[in-house]
């Protein structure tokens, strides 16, 4: 557990002492508007990742700004944005004072002026002088400031996710890295005090992986700042930092290689290796430092004090030995990279020749067996039928129970998937993109239906940014949607036609529910309010507060009498859906509560949060029920199955958990989205449970007969 950053051994540091202080510009860019730039997948997670472990880090500092600019951040990730608060900083920052700029998302280099650039959201390929920032800009405006000590950390080389389109031309990749490095060396002895570290050397990449959630070279400094590249005394210095973040990155890979060669030997000793699938070995990746003078500048003399518990990421990034056991989990570990990427699943990130490559060899890929999650047999099918065609069967469970053997099969929208809402009759689905809703029928949930029965009906146009919630009127005949633009609107579920806009929040929607009589509809901002609507009349007939940040979730009781709703600010509120009046505030979890559900049977509540736990509550006392431990990272979604005895929970470690009661443990854990799975819902029939997540993929589990 980290006591301090530092360089030298004293305690007594300016910025400890309040005497100095620390500057912090974080910056995360996945999302690109031009198309020449394929989206990340990780970077704003990383952003926000080494962003929560350097505030933890930096308790005992008590004077610090952190900026932070990343796709789900209050500021965006854009050219003029950073550019604005990098100003800020040069303008304000004293001589004893520490900068640290971190950036993790696409470089490039200008063909014209041969300048390593910074690329942000609005960055254009063809004009990277004017959309882009270039090193030199950068390095010149830190040189601008007063402070003596700066330090740079770039993850800029990615590769995106390994797949077999490929995101990038490995050639560029490579090259760009080669020129930062050239950069960097070439301006290092003009700027004194000056640290940078890069996530690659010359000529490599910079790879992501699903099952870290982050770039490795992120993944490995954040598990560095939050302490594992502590000495005895708690104390971090920046080459112990280099060295850690070094060695983890570079054994890490070895073992995914390691791995990756025993299927190879596996697959060679079954068949003729002239027609065998070999899968790839990922090339090697060694974080970079540059330096002047080692003891002129280091982390150290920027002393981040600490040693209290992150709030806002899981325990088990500091347990490196847990952490790295999953190297040895072959099935959860390998099936998003090894060029399969479960055939047909993913089909968004699929080309179609390299679906035909594993299909002409008529190949049936077994992985390894796991006892968690499922052992995998995916069968990739004709590839020139249809996206949809493609079965995965899990099986092989570790715990038993109805959900042992399920079928799962999946179609893709458009984009990102934010939520889902299914009709009372289990036949329309619902999904929340950016900012398309999409209406899709035909979903059945028996075992032996086909996912490329479903048909998309409508799709819907008119929010101007994200759509984080959907909701269906208990009728089956309204659909209302929440967005990032601040409004709610109100649709005929049927026609698709817009029924009418709700305005009144002064923050994005997350969260929308409807009244069992289909007269009111709730709503939970980041304004930190909840507004009731008359859907008659589109009028706010009451607004609550009394959180203290975002209110991520709302939700109505069967009997309409009771609303719930849960924040950021980590608790949950219960109030009297008729009244507006408070009932109780239910605290307990240690970071913010993301959803809540309540039971269909029983006066009960169940919340998922980002402290990684599943809660169950009595809502009638407030009292704590249960409390289920198991995913590794966020749990962001919570359903319950139609008759109330089995719990469904997603996660950003990419799994779903199956939860009964009177189980310690969970009844099953299902694997096959690449990304955060953000919303669950089981059928009415109690036969399938369907989630969707940023993988763009919606995935139908069905239990098989």
């Amino acid at each position: 557990m980290p006591k301090t950053l530092k360089t030298s051994a004293s305690t007594d540091h300016p910025l400890l002492l309040g005497q100095s202080k620390l500057w912090v510009l974080l910056v995360g860019v996945d999302r690109y508007q031009d198309e020449r730039f394929s989206d990340l997948a990780y970077s704003s997670k990383d952003c926000e990742g080494v962003a929560a472990a350097l505030a933890s880090a930096s308790k005992r500092i008590p004077k610090k700004q952190l900026i932070v600019h990343h796709d789900a951040s209050h500021k965006p990730p854009t050219l003029r944005s950073v550019q604005s608060s990098l100003r800020k900083i040069i303008s304000s920052a004293q001589a004893d004072d520490t900068v640290l700029f971190y950036f993790s998302g696409h470089g490039a280099i200008d063909p014209a002026t041969q300048k390593a650039m910074l690329c942000f959201r609005d960055t254009r390929r063809t004009d990277l002088a004017n959309t882009a920032l270039s090193m030199q800009d950068l390095l010149q405006s830190l040189e601008k400031s007063a402070t003596r000590q700066k330090l740079l950390w770039l993850d800029a080389c990615h590769s995106g996710n390994l797949s077999i389109q490929g995101a990038k031309q490995y050639a560029d990749v490579e090259s760009e890295a080669t020129g930062f490095i050239d950069f960097l060396h070439n301006s290092v002895n003009y700027s004194q005090g000056f640290y940078a570290l890069l996530s690659c050397d010359a000529e490599q990449r910079s790879w992501e992986f699903p099952e870290l959630g982050h770039g490795v070279f992120s993944y490995y400094l954040i598990q560095g700042l939050r302490g594992n590249a502590a000495d005895s005394q708690g104390l971090i210095e920046a080459d112990s930092l280099y060295r850690y973040v070094y060695n983890g990155t570079v054994d890490y890979i070895d073992r995914i290689n390691q791995r990756v060669r025993e299927l190879n030997d596996e697959k060679l000793g079954k068949r003729d290796s002239q027609d065998s699938f070999l899968y790839p070995e990922y090339s090697l990746q060694t974080p970079k430092r540059i330096v002047n003078g080692i003891g002129d500048l280091v982390i150290g003399e920027t002393l981040l004090g600490g040693g209290e518990e992150p709030s806002t990421l899981p325990q088990q990034w500091t347990e490196k030995p847990k952490r790295i056991e999953k190297i040895k989990q072959p099935t959860r570990l390998f099936y998003p990279m090894i060029g399969l990427l479960l055939v047909g699943f993913f089909s968004h990130s699929l080309s179609s020749s390299g679906i035909g490559q594993l299909s002409q060899q008529n190949q049936t890929t077994e992985l390894f067996e796991s006892n968690q999650p499922c052992n995998i047999n995916a069968v990739p099918l004709d590839p020139d039928s249809s996206q949809y065609n493609a079965q995965i069967l899990m099986n092989n469970c570790a715990v038993g129970g109805k959900w042992r053997d399920v079928s799962i099969e999946a179609f893709t929208g458009q984009s990102k998937v934010w939520a889902l809402a299914l009709s009372p009759d289990g036949r329309t689905l619902v999904s929340a993109g950016e900012p398309v809703i999409e209406i899709w029928g035909g979903v059945d949930s028996h075992a032996q239906a086909r996912a490329n029965e479903v048909q998309r009906l409508h799709r819907l146009k008119g929010h101007s940014d994200k759509v984080y919630t959907v909701a269906i009127s208990p009728d089956g005949q309204m659909l209302a949607s929440g967005s990032a633009d601040q409004t709610i609107k109100i649709w005929n579920l049927q026609t698709g036609d817009l029924i009418r806009t709700l305005k009144g929040h002064t923050g994005a929607v997350w969260s929308v529910a409807f009244s069992p009589d289909n007269q009111t509809l709730v709503s939970g901002s980041v304004d930190k309010t909840i507004k009731l609507w008359d859907l008659e009349s589109g009028e706010t007939t009451r607004t609550l507060a009394g959180h203290q940040d975002w209110v991520f979730s709302v939700a109505i009781s069967p009997d309409g009498q009771m609303l719930a709703s849960s924040s950021q600010d980590k608790t949950i509120k219960l109030w009297d859906l008729q009244t507006g009046n408070e009932l109780k505030t239910i605290t307990g979890h240690d970071d913010a509560v993301r959803a809540i559900a309540f039971s269909p049977k029983e006066p009960r509540l169940a919340s998922a949060s980002w402290d990684g736990t599943v809660k169950v509550w009595d809502t009638a006392t407030g009292a704590l029920v249960r409390t289920f431990s198991g995913h590794s990272d966020r749990v962001v979604s919570v359903a319950y199955n139609p008759t109330g005895d089995t719990i469904a929970s997603s996660s950003t470690d990419q799994t779903i958990k199956l939860w009964k009661m009177d189980l310690e443990t969970s009844l099953g854990t299902m694997s096959g989205h690449s990304d955060w799975i953000l919303a669950t819902v089981f059928t009415p029939d109690n036969n399938a449970l369907i989630s969707s997540g940023l993988d763009q993929t919606i995935a139908v589990w069905r239990k098989m007969k």
